[in-house]
């Protein structure tokens, strides 16, 4: 067996990447390529907003759903999108994504410019306009359903590209086993770890997402947005490397391990009806006595069914990482002295003398 590896920090670096996005082949924007360009644009709106891959598809660029501002542009789901929680609050939430160095005034600043997801959706939008046919953020840039929205896969797969092409720009060898949805993990543990609200709260983490990234001054400006309001706050580069084992991780693995514990009770209802198929071929069967029946084949099968999957429910939970290896041990164990004893109990109790449970 050759159970999976479950990496609870992302292998990739944000800041490889962010530095990969602001050259070469992504920069200038005049030279960049539409796939490149598309590349760039999910990347950055999903590690501003942190949202679901689902919900990026959904995203839409129709009136009222598309609002651009000055100071930054607002994005909303197509209404007929159901999101993982259904919910109005979740439906009709605003995604904000403000402008970064939107006037910048010397070299740092115009090199921090290139990461502005304002200006990055406002050119794809410009360059797509002319061949897009759905009214989705994001659609095909070339091929047979070239302006035709993305499908959620070719859109994690358009993440995983840019986090490669950036590693691949600065001669880095990218990391192995790049999820896209690690871009939801990444952006709130880098906003967390910053610590320090204006208001002195810390939020937890499904209430906030990052909006905004960059090096300013030898330190990292986020800025936190909650229901629509930001606060700013900076990261300091000693800060940095700890940022990969933030609070946040910390509790997605508590919650994760809380949701293990009920799991193994499920082998439960197993044990509740392994006896019921030959409790009804007894009582169904015409002769008792004969040492083969259609209905006593057919209790054998059902049992023995019932049987392997009480054996192989805590295998699958185990090789899925639902449950700990060591979990799967002691249900296997106590799967076996359970079935054991209800084994013996008929031997015993079943040989149809005074002693028999069907005398009871």
């Amino acid at each position: 067996m050759n159970p999976r590896k479950q990496l609870i920090v992302p292998p990739w670096d944000l800041n490889v990447v962010l530095q990969g996005l602001t050259g070469p082949p992504f920069e200038p924007l005049s030279s960049c390529s539409l796939q490149n360009l598309a590349y760039k644009t999910v990347f950055l709106v999903a590690i501003t907003s942190a949202r679901r891959v689902g919900e990026l598809q959904a995203l839409s660029i129709r009136e009222p759903y598309l609002l651009v501002r000055d100071d930054s542009i607002v994005l909303r789901l197509d209404p007929s999108f159901l999101p993982k929680v259904v919910s109005d609050f979740h439906r009709s939430q605003e995604i904000v994504l403000p402008t970064f160095c939107h006037n910048p005034a010397n070299s740092e600043e115009r090199r921090f410019n290139t990461l502005d997801v304002r200006r990055i959706v406002l050119q794809y939008l410009d360059q797509t306009r002319a061949f897009r046919i759905d009214h989705n953020l994001f659609v095909h840039p070339s091929g047979q359903n070239k302006g035709k929205k993305v499908a959620k896969s070719t859109i994690a797969t358009w993440i995983k590209k840019a986090i490669t092409e950036a590693y691949l720009a600065q001669n880095k060898i990218p990391p192995v086993g790049i999820k896209a949805h690690s871009t939801r993990s990444t952006s709130v543990s880098w906003a967390e770890r910053a610590g320090t609200f204006h208001d002195g709260t810390n939020f937890p983490p499904d209430t906030y997402s990052w909006t905004s990234s960059g090096i300013q001054k030898g330190k990292e400006t986020t800025s936190i947005c909650r229901r629509g309001r930001f606060l700013e706050t900076e990261l300091t580069n000693e800060q940095k490397p700890a940022c990969e084992i933030s609070h946040h991780a910390y509790q997605m693995r508590k919650r994760r391990i809380k949701r293990m514990t009920y799991w193994p009770l499920f082998v439960l209802i197993f044990y509740v009806i392994s006896p019921i198929p030959h409790f009804i071929a007894t009582r169904v069967s015409d002769d008792s006595d004969a040492a083969s029946s259609a209905c006593r084949e057919l209790a054998y099968f059902f049992t023995t069914g019932i049987v392997v999957s009480a054996f192989g429910l805590p295998i699958v939970l185990a090789r899925m990482h639902v449950i700990f290896w060591g979990a799967c041990g002691l249900v296997l164990a106590g799967n076996a002295v359970i079935f054991l004893t209800i084994l013996g109990f008929f031997i015993v109790f079943g040989r149809g003398d005074d002693f028999s449970w069907e005398q009871w």
